[in-house]
């Protein structure tokens, strides 16, 4: 019975058990990460030469029945176990495989735990430890190499003189009422200062009045590694920083701070296709469609077409005085203010035409093709932002896919704005003078005579293309026209 237990044993691959065991093996590996470089110390052989022993028969053991438990999990990487076996083997191609166990640790308690920031310091910290523990122990084999007898503090590598054992006095201060010195600045010192010479005599005094107190080579030489190391590690972020402007540094730190602020470092996009795309949708309307259902040209769009728009919106944050759009630029977005506020500029005049607040959008009529648009595909303003501003961003190819896929959709919108702002288009052209209407039509006959001669550029090749097929074929069907005859009487017979 035993035996069949012992067979059909296994263990669960999100149990607390597997997690918690997972935390015995990371310590394991940690031990390895101290141990395998600190006997650069020489002390350590020969103070705790049989710890190290336990230690490592310990962690060994603790290795060996990890073997057998990744061997009964519900499911068995079968990499990670092959590297895990042959671990011992002289002829292996894995360097420590034991860090992937360290690192699916660090993973599942990422996701286990309710204090996420907390356990990044925490690892952070382990981190430098490591770090710090690694590069003291190369400090001092760069100490041994050169010499560790040298006495001046002014010397990179270590010296036992860096490393003063501690005093501590036995006797409690005295301070007598004749024992006084003058500090006034007109008070001139005796040139025949003869106290020099009763140096031995202070020595012999305080000789028995203090103990020092002794430690072993390696706590002295392990600490200054440490602190040395740390110095050499810490110093090399003080390089110079790059020559770039202040005024650039400075958005570039606003513009992070902001973001900060408002918890969107984040990529949404890059969390968001983990999920399914059911969930993904809701989601994305749960965000953005009460700001969506504002707009006017998607007021009495279907609800199925308004959750496929939501999916299409993207988030993008501006600093103050960026500009959104410039005048006389191809109109290919439209942009809804979902927090700050935006102005048009007109950029030959210089003066704020209109002030966006929150809700409010700008290019409509850039996602569709409205009959009657007498103004083009091209702004006739420039939009900047006032402060930070978050602003959805909806792309006319975009639109224009899913519109394929929903043709009864193309008339609401576009006779929506039709009906109700072609009067606005109409006498803002009216404003305009002969040369700027003139200018207008000269950019809408730009594109036109630009999207024609791409045409006629595809044209032409897809005619030489389907010659050449054309051309190919005929050339086969001359090479073996007698067989195809012969084929074709076969079947006829």
């Amino acid at each position: 019975m035993s035996s069949s237990r012992l067979v059909y044993f296994y263990v669960p691959f999100n149990s607390k058990l597997f997690y918690f065991w997972s935390f015995l093996v990371s310590i394991g590996v940690l031990y390895n990460a101290f141990a395998m470089v600190i006997f650069i110390f020489a002390d350590v052989k020969s103070q705790y030469f049989w710890n190290w022993v336990f230690c490592n028969i310990l962690f060994d053991v603790v290795f060996a029945v990890d073997i057998f438990v990744q061997s009964r999990l519900s499911w068995v990487v079968l990499r990670t176990f092959e590297a895990t076996v042959f671990l011992p083997s002289p002829t292996s191609n894995y360097s420590n495989p034991t860090v992937i166990r360290l690192i699916d640790f660090v993973q599942r308690t990422q996701q286990r735990t309710t204090f996420p920031r907390l356990f990044k310091i925490v690892l952070l910290a382990v981190s430098c430890i490591v770090l710090f523990h690694w590069n003291a122990c190369l400090y001092f084999l760069f100490s041994i190499y050169e010499g560790i007898t040298e006495e001046s503090q002014t010397e990179f590598g270590f010296s036992y003189y860096k490393v003063f054992e501690p005093v501590f006095p036995i006797c409690e201060a005295y301070y007598g009422n004749d024992c006084w010195y003058n500090e006034d600045i007109d008070h001139t010192l005796d040139l025949d200062d003869v106290r020099d010479s009763y140096k031995m005599d202070l020595v012999n005094y305080w000789k028995n009045k203090h103990y020092r107190w002794s430690t072993g080579n390696f706590s002295r030489e392990y600490s200054m590694s440490v602190y040395w190391s740390a110095l050499t590690i810490t110093t090399c972020g003080q390089q110079p920083w790059p020559e770039v402007n202040s005024a650039i540094q400075e958005r570039a730190l606003g513009c992070f701070m902001y973001l900060m602020a408002h918890n969107q470092l984040d990529d949404e996009e890059c969390i968001l296709s983990l999920l399914p795309p059911r969930l993904q949708a809701n989601i994305a309307a749960n965000l953005h469609m009460e700001t969506l259902q504002k707009v006017e040209i998607f007021a009495m769009c279907d609800s199925r077409f308004m959750h496929e728009v939501v999916l299409l919106v993207k988030q993008q944050v501006f600093s103050p005085n960026d500009y959104l759009c410039r005048k006389n630029e191809k109109a290919k977005e439209m942009f809804i203010i979902k927090q700050g506020k935006l102005r048009v500029i007109d950029d030959d005049t210089g003066k704020e035409l209109h002030e966006l607040n929150e809700g409010a959008t700008f290019g409509e009529l850039s996602i569709v093709h409205v009959k009657g648009n007498l103004l083009g595909t091209r702004r006739c303003v420039s939009l900047q932002s006032v402060g930070y501003s978050d602003v959805y961003v909806l792309y006319r190819d975009d639109v224009s896919r899913l519109l394929l896929e929903f043709p009864q959709e193309y008339r609401t919108p576009a006779t929506c704005y039709t009906r109700e702002d072609f009067w606005k288009r109409q006498s803002s052209l009216e404003e305009m003078s002969v040369v700027e209407q003139l200018t207008r039509l000269t950019g809408i006959i730009d594109d036109l005579n630009a999207n024609l001669s791409e045409m006629i550029v595809s044209f032409s090749h897809s005619c030489i293309y389907y010659k050449q097929k054309m051309t190919c074929l005929e050339n086969t069907f001359n090479q073996h026209r007698q067989s195809i005859r012969r084929d074709f009487r076969r079947r006829l017979i």
